[in-house]
């Protein structure tokens, strides 16, 4: 998002707009730290507010999740380095239960450090035996799948995991370039999921969006957005 302090009112105008709320929204770049995260007011109406400070200028991560949802913060989940960042909540319903994670990854880090640590990340998430979400910035170009070493061997690794991403269009347009670096990824086989990319006239970036149907379980309607001013 580049500063949620000073895009707050955007996004609170973008849900108003809405005809369905989601009832998660997750959001990278907030930059928020220890100088600036009691500053301002960072409420959104109807929602909680979970965040993690960033350990630099230009990270940071948060969940807004629909109050009426029962929803804790998983810490033991949740990493935060001078490389990447995450932050998780596990949501539940009776004895169901679903766990969402937002990733910034920062451009130019540690490749293999990052997927070795999603790696522990994932090996956590299967003791939990529900399903999970993931998403975020993770500054991986997938539509360079054929190009580039690495980003193919970061695709293989999450294919052997027993994830799959559910975007697979362009998050990112520009006049002179086009990239998938904003990936969300679930464990989940047993439903169909609606996934897509709605456009923000506001910044004229994109958002990434999910929706899940209605099951007996539980189910969420998941908004991640960022990146406001990306794209001039």
């Amino acid at each position: 998002m580049r500063s949620l302090q000073k895009k707050l009112p955007n996004l609170q105008q973008y849900l108003s707009e809405l005809k369905l709320t989601p009832d998660i929204v997750a959001i990278t770049e907030t930059r928020l730290n220890h100088t600036n995260n009691q500053v301002s007011n960072h409420n959104l109406e109807g929602y909680d507010f979970y965040h993690r400070d960033s350990h630099t200028l230009a990270g940071g991560v948060d969940l807004y999740v629909k109050s009426y949802l029962t929803a804790n913060c998983r810490d033991d989940m949740t990493n935060f380095t001078d490389d990447f960042e995450t932050i998780w909540v596990e949501i539940s319903n009776n004895k169901d239960k679903v766990m969402v994670g937002v990733v910034y990854r920062h451009p130019n880090s540690n490749f293999l450090a990052f997927q070795d640590e999603l790696l522990s990340t994932l090996h956590k998430l299967s003791s939990c035996n529900c399903p999970y979400y993931i998403l975020g910035d993770f500054n991986i170009d997938l539509r360079k799948t054929n190009s580039n070493s690495s980003v193919a061997g970061f695709k293989n690794f999450t294919n052997c995991c027993g994830i799959h991403c559910l975007i697979n269009k362009p998050t990112r347009i520009t006049d002179h370039s086009s990239t998938l670096l904003d990936h969300l990824y679930t464990n989940e086989s047993r439903i169909t999921i609606h996934s897509g990319i709605c456009i923000w006239d506001v910044s004229s970036d994109d958002s990434r969006i999910i929706f899940l149907p209605e099951r007996p379980t539980v189910s969420v309607n998941i908004l991640y957005r960022l990146e406001i001013s990306a794209i001039a």
